[in-house]
């Protein structure tokens, strides 16, 4: 009868529910790189606006890491130096210098998300830098953002800081954009405008001079 069969495999029901609730767990300490409905929203919030979701709707989706769109957060990306093996256990490293932090692939690189204040920043970094020093792997960290709503904003700003810090700073390992934003800025203005209206004449000449050297 039914009490029969449940006895007769209560001990594969534990070791089953055992085992579900520890991979359950394990998406709860946010430090992997699956894919997941998790993973599809933070991708769609750091590539889109802030203002096409409500707060109703992003806190929804976030109560699952225990976070609110209330939260402050920074926005780290790393560069793609990781082999298969690292890029397994990369996002645990992260996980243990950052415990409330979320890993996440995009467009082909990690990126975490972490929920700290600025004390707790700057007493990790250190340990940051000494983790992805042994891993090869260099990051880029935004601004301070005061809330969920902005990181999109966030991730611009670590990809502009990694992106900055390595052509100015090669022998650094983590790149602040608080750092950088000036001479982003500058690179930026660059685009659009020619050197001709910014610099002296000599200076444009120089220049010349290196790109055709």
């Amino acid at each position: 009868n039914f009490t029969a069969i449940t006895k007769g495999k209560l001990h594969l029901i534990q070791v089953f529910s055992e085992t579900l609730r520890a991979e359950m767990d394990e998406r709860g300490n946010n430090a992997n790189l699956g894919a997941s409905a998790i993973d599809t929203f933070i991708q769609t919030m750091l590539l889109s606006s802030s203002h096409s979701y409500t707060e109703e709707f992003v806190n929804y989706n976030l109560m699952q890491l225990g976070w609110k769109s209330s939260c402050s957060c920074y926005v780290l990306v790393f560069n793609d130096m990781l082999n298969p093996e690292q890029r397994q256990y990369a996002p645990q490293s992260v996980h243990s210098v950052f415990p409330s932090s979320y890993c996440l692939e995009m467009e082909g690189k990690m990126v975490a998300i972490v929920h700290a204040d600025e004390t707790e920043l700057d007493e990790a970094t250190g340990k940051l830098a000494e983790l992805i020093r042994e891993s090869v792997m260099k990051c880029g960290i935004s601004n301070r953002l005061e809330s969920f709503m902005g990181v999109c904003y966030g991730y611009r700003q670590a990809q502009a800081a990694l992106q900055m810090g390595e052509l100015l700073d090669p022998m650094f390992w983590c790149y602040r954009f608080r750092d950088y934003s000036v001479e982003y800025t500058v690179s930026f203005a660059l685009q659009s405008v020619s050197l001709e209206i910014l610099c002296h004449p000599a200076v444009v000449q120089l220049a010349k001079e290196d790109e055709a050297n």
